[in-house]
């Protein structure tokens, strides 16, 4: 009875951190959305989004969608998924990418490692994508920068 009291305690108690997390909420979202090789040379495309972070249990589960872009074909959301903590969070997303090497286009699994902080308003970090089955990296952890969405901030204790 006392060991179930105390696992049971204890759920509620990451569940609760979880739903109370500073990431809850909708992020206007700039960060690398892609990037183009050239001779060697790798070029971040910039890109902007919203950012929709949940507390699910004592995960946190985001969805982003890119804004539409001239220059680029439409892109389905992204799923990214966390374990809820305090401080800096480290999501990570899997999503297929479209490469287009030296004219020849192919799909690729993009496995991408955001690492996130929350300070009051603003979010900031990096995004480090990686394309399965080469070996080098698409690109360094670039910059990413964020703030809330006003009325769009964590739930209020209870």
């Amino acid at each position: 009875m006392i060991r179930t009291l105390l696992c049971l305690t204890a759920l509620a108690t990451t569940t609760l951190a979880a739903q109370q997390s500073p990431f809850v909420g909708t992020w206007a979202l700039s960060y690398p959305g892609g990037a183009m090789m050239e001779n060697g040379v790798v070029t971040p495309i910039m890109a902007t989004g919203l950012l929709t972070v949940e507390a699910t249990g004592d995960s946190l589960i985001a969805t982003l969608v890119a804004d539409p872009s001239p220059d680029l074909p439409a892109r389905p959301p992204t799923r990214l998924a966390a374990k809820a903590g305090a401080g800096t969070v480290t999501f990570t997303s899997r999503r297929q990418a479209k490469l287009n090497m030296n004219g020849v286009e192919s799909e690729a699994t993009a496995v991408s490692t955001w690492i996130l902080h929350v300070t009051g308003e603003t979010l900031d970090g990096t995004v480090e994508t990686t394309i399965e089955g080469m070996e080098m990296g698409l690109q360094e952890p670039m910059p990413v920068t964020g703030s809330r969405k006003k009325g769009e901030g964590p739930p209020a204790p209870s």
